[in-house]
């Protein structure tokens, strides 16, 4: 006997109904089909509904004994040959309750287990094929037939007898009860159907719709019964994969360098990152995006719960694998809580899925290499990615790292293959795809600008730092972890230091932050590095003591000492040089050298096999040994470092160990010091400034600078010559001084000379009158790292330009807010009340009102004043409500825009919503598109506004329609206050028509029902 024929017994109940008037007993059978809900044929309890007795007998499985009520309203038989079915009520303890499918197929298999009369009372099992529906006609008592027709489903099997009647029917193809046995002959039975059952009590077809309900036996399905009943709930296969997935990704994904303690896991420390939809998104000058609110900052964790696909960007050590990650536990992990979702998360490197072939094979390759460790025996084929992991259900396919992937074509060819995959009719994909920012050429190799018709994806999203309060959170959790005394006191030492060092912007990020917060516990005076060089230096040190106490010299020695001396000296020796050869890989990977790890480490002399070893023995203990290191990952031989910033750095070591420090440093600042100096940026031109034709910007990407910067500085002797090519390059113009800014925001060194000379160069540009509008913008936001005062000033007084048009001011205050939220949010409502460009007298010159110069710039846009009140509810609430009020009674903006102001105000404050659709000082669409709103977002509260209109004599046409709408939602109110309409001689006779025939239509449904 199965595990379901089990849970079948379980549920099932013998029945016994006493006939009223000492009429005798009726045996039956009867089955649990919701908690407290037992379902049976309708002639097992009565022959009709006045006949019901009050109670029923039943036992269970075990032999519990219980008393069920009837209900006449559960009796749902009407007359001879209709549905014979009914429902009692039970004692919510009784037992489990089967799963239901509507589901048959015509010869599948078939069991039941019942409690036939006789010697078998206490049950007995029967076998049966489907043989398809059939036609029952009902009678009446004369037995003259009906119109009335259902469909019992026909079986073929073994003979069953009376007693039978109410007992379920398990298809063995779905796994689930199928039909209930109502009628038999020798050989031959009907069904009352799963789906008949389902539809009859909404209390039961709640339970059996949610998974949650009965997962002791939807865990017993496997998956091909799990796809063939169509839940959403995850078989065999999805749950090893799940559970497999969700190990892996709890692992930190950065080394620890703390002795005698394990990197806590990633849970632990995790902080909620928020994000930002990128301006490019967020909506053009001709209006709103479809959901305006997505312009403000989001939990990044909710883009993976989005619709659309979605790109994630973030600076080196931003956190986009750390979101990933996570956000693939947090989906994961819902499965097991909720057991439903609409999303089965896979995370995945871009590198693995930019190799030829199909996108299913390739992601089932990584996730078998990646969850190796977590399931040994995998068995996730690659037509297990290729359809919906459940119906209805699609793949998150998450894949990081886009920029890693260094050929333009290489990474244009992924793009594409993600784009047709998530395109194509009935998908079963949804990507998130994460990257460093890439330059527009970048961009455009790999058709993701915005500009290519074949851009993809629609949504973009910038990954925002921590704040101060969350990078102190952060810290409390790592120092808690780490179990230092005090966490609290010693977060907020950290934090003072961190100002003292000014490390404070570069800290804000989860690598630098996890890195800093491990060697400011290390360290005994509690004093940290000065540059980013310096921290990974200390890092590396510190990981490669621990490493080297770890034990894995010992274990060597032990594998190999039966090899001999020569064999041990030669371990020894590789184990020495190791970091040295981990630093030559990361050079040649970034060369672009794909020869596999394992024969690259073999060909350096240090990691050279003796003759007396083994070739598969010295293999083992090279992947062994470099996975070892903390440095990289090694699966099925190859190696992956544990983030690409790692790799920069030991790559820019082992640069300077084949030449100074300082002349690789000079070399990269003299190309891009030539490729800036060959700026001629003319005004108000920014696509010819865009698609520079003087150059091509160096590939060396700012990450792997910055380490050569500081690396350079370590040798003291000619360092001098970098901090003038430094100096020359920040005074090259907006190129040169941007790219200063970025090396100070990653945490490079930067001397106080090369910063004072960006602060004047940018703060010219700024201020220069001639240069494209967005350029000025990008300079005084660039300003705000090295002077933030002067940035904000400078921000404030370009607003204030006269010929700066309405469009360019919302940007402006967009970029105030970021640096200062309460001058941005004084900006943006000012800007909210500007809704005309010939009423405008705050921000413009007295001739800014001619009415040529208004022809010039264009009428503003009211979508944009909305946008401007909308940013002032990041800071201001209520503010911002008044402002959307403000802006839906303002004559000076078109209809659909005043209407869009009272829609988005109601979504954002329900009562000032409510108000607006009650003041007779708004215009009436405006009201009535208030009320609309409010009826989608909270129906009742909808419903009494409604009548409050409807009975509002001064509304006119506005009280027809909130009539109206209330009939729709209420109809016997709506009904009252309609007929009042209809017979009101003071209302507009189109008013009064539309009321009448309302109810008209409404008394012709009633009599066709």
């Amino acid at each position: 006997m199965t595990r379901l024929e089990d849970l079948l017994h379980e549920a099932t109940l013998e029945l016994e109904s006493r006939v009223r008037g000492g009429g005798g007993v009726i045996e039956g059978t009867g089955f649990l089909v919701a908690p407290g809900i037992v379902a049976t044929c309708a002639h097992v309890l009565a022959d009709r509904r006045e006949e019901l007795p009050g109670t029923v007998e039943a036992r269970t499985a075990t032999g519990r004994e219980l008393v069920l009520e009837t209900a006449p309203e559960w009796y749902l038989r009407e007359r001879a040959g209709g549905l014979d079915l009914a429902f009692l009520r039970a004692p919510l303890d009784a037992g489990p309750h089967v799963l239901l499918s509507g589901v048959v197929q015509t010869g599948e298999t078939m069991c039941t287990w019942g409690h036939p009369a006789g010697r078998f009372r206490a049950g007995q099992s029967a076998l049966f094929t489907a043989q398809g529906a059939s036609r029952l006609r009902a009678v009446d008592a004369g037995g003259r037939p009906l119109g009335d027709e259902w469909q019992p489903e026909r079986v073929f099997g073994t003979p069953v007898g009376g007693g039978y009647s109410g007992s379920a029917v398990l298809s063995r193809r779905t796994g689930a009860v199928c039909g209930m046995l109502y009628s038999h002959k020798a050989g031959s039975a009907h069904l009352v159907s799963a789906a008949d059952i389902l539809t009859a009590l909404p209390q039961v077809t709640q339970v059996q719709s949610d998974p949650a309900c009965n997962t002791r036996w939807l865990g017993q399905l496997d998956d091909e019964q799990m796809w063939i009943g169509g839940w959403s709930y995850p078989g065999p296969r999805l749950r090893a994969y799940l559970d497999a997935a969700i190990l892996v990704a709890r692992e930190h994904p950065y080394p620890g360098v703390v002795p005698g303690t394990r990197p806590p896991p990633l849970t632990a420390v995790h902080l909620r990152q928020h994000a930002r939809q990128t301006h490019a998104d967020a909506g053009s000058s001709a209006g709103l995006p479809a959901d305006a609110f997505d312009a403000l900052t989001v939990p990044a964790e909710d883009i993976l719960e989005r619709e659309e696909d979605a790109l994630v960007i973030a600076g080196p050590g931003g956190g986009k694998s750390t979101l990933l990650r996570t956000g693939l536990v947090s989906l994961a992990e819902r499965w097991r809580t909720d057991h439903t979702s609409r999303l089965v998360p896979v995370c995945l490197s871009a590198t693995a899925l930019a190799a030829p072939g199909s996108l299913h094979e390739a992601i089932a390759h990584e996730v078998k290499r990646d969850l190796s460790t977590a399931a040994p025996a995998p068995d996730w084929p690659p037509q297990f990615f290729n359809t919906e992991p459940l119906r209805g259900v699609r793949w998150l396919v998450m894949v990081d790292g886009l920029d890693q992937i260094t050929d333009p074509e290489a990474r244009r060819n992924l793009v594409t293959k993600l784009k047709n995959a998530s395109a194509r009719p009935g998908s079963p994909y949804r990507f998130i795809a994460t990257t460093r920012p890439l330059s527009l050429s970048e961009q455009q190799s790999a058709q993701l600008t915005k500009r290519e018709s074949e851009g993809w994806p629609e949504r973009r999203y910038e990954l925002l730092p921590f704040t101060a309060e969350d990078l102190n959170r952060f810290a409390q959790q790592w120092f808690t972890a780490l179990e230092l005394p005090d966490p609290g006191r010693t977060a907020s030492d950290f934090s003072s230091e961190l100002q003292r060092r000014h490390l404070e912007g570069p800290a804000r990020t989860p690598l630098m932050a996890t890195v800093l917060c491990q060697l400011y516990s290390m360290d005994p005076e509690r004093v940290l590095p000065a540059s980013r060089g310096q921290i990974y230096k200390h890092f590396m040190d510190l990981l490669y003591r621990r490493q080297r106490s770890a034990g894995l010299r010992a274990q060597t020695r032990t594998t190999l000492q039966e090899c001999g001396q020569e064999a041990l000296d030669a371990a020894d020796q590789m184990l020495t040089q190791l970091q040295n050869m981990i630093a030559f890989l990361a050079a040649e990977r970034r060369l672009g050298n794909t020869t596999p790890t394992l024969d690259l480490i073999a060909s350096q002399p240090d990691a050279a096999r003796p003759e007396c070893v083994p070739e598969a023995e010295w293999t083992m203990f090279l992947a062994e040994s470099l996975r070892s290191s903390g440095l990289l990952t090694v699966r099925e031989g190859e190696a992956a470092f544990l983030h690409p910033t790692l790799e920069e750095y030991l790559a820019a070591c082992h640069t300077t160990r084949n030449g100074p420090a300082r002349a690789q440093a000079h070399e990269v600042l003299n190309r891009l010091t030539k490729y800036s100096s060959g700026e001629r940026i003319r005004p108000f031109a920014p696509e010819q400034w865009a698609h520079r034709r003087w150059g091509t910007k160096p590939e060396d990407s700012d990450s792997f600078v910055g380490f050569l910067l500081d690396l350079s500085y370590a040798e003291t002797t000619d360092a001098l010559q970098v901090e003038e090519g430094l100096l020359t390059l920040a005074m090259q113009g907006l190129e040169g001084a941007e790219f200063v800014v970025r090396q100070a925001r990653l945490g490079t060194r930067i001397p106080g000379h090369v910063a004072n000379a960006v602060t004047d160069t940018l703060t010219k540009l700024a201020s220069n009158r001639w240069l494209a509008r967005f350029q000025r913008m990008d300079a005084a936001t660039e300003l705000a790292w090295f002077d933030h005062q002067r940035a904000t000033d400078l921000l404030t007084r370009l607003a204030c330009e006269h010929d700066l048009n309405f469009q360019d001011r919302i940007e402006v205050a967009e970029r105030l807010f970021e640096l200062d939220q309460e001058r941005g949010t004084d900006l943006l409502a000012r800007l909210a009340r500007q809704p005309g460009l010939a009423r405008q007298t705050g921000l413009g010159a007295p001739g800014f009102a001619t009415r040529g110069l208004a022809r010039k710039l264009g009428n503003p846009h009211g979508a944009e004043c909305i946008m401007a009140a909308l940013g002032v509810a990041k800071l201001d609430h209520e503010r911002s409500a008044d402002l959307l009020a403000f802006l839906a009674r303002e004559r000076g903006l078109g209809g659909e825009e005043r209407k869009l102001a009272a829609e988005i105000l109601t979504e954002l404050d329900q009562e000032r919503g409510a108000e607006l659709a009650r003041d007779g000082g708004y215009g009436l669409p405006e009201r009535r598109h208030a009320a609309e709103t409010l009826i989608k977002l909270d129906q009742e509260r909808g419903v009494e506004l409604l009548d409050l209109l409807a009975h509002d004599d001064s509304l006119d046409g506005l009280q027809v329609w909130a009539a109206l709408a209330l009939f729709e939602l209420d109809h016997q109110r709506g009904a009252d206050i309609l007929a009042l309409l209809a017979r009101d001689r003071t209302q507009p006779w189109r008013g009064r028509r539309k009321a009448a025939a309302a109810l008209r239509a409404n008394r012709h449904r009633g009599s066709h029902k």
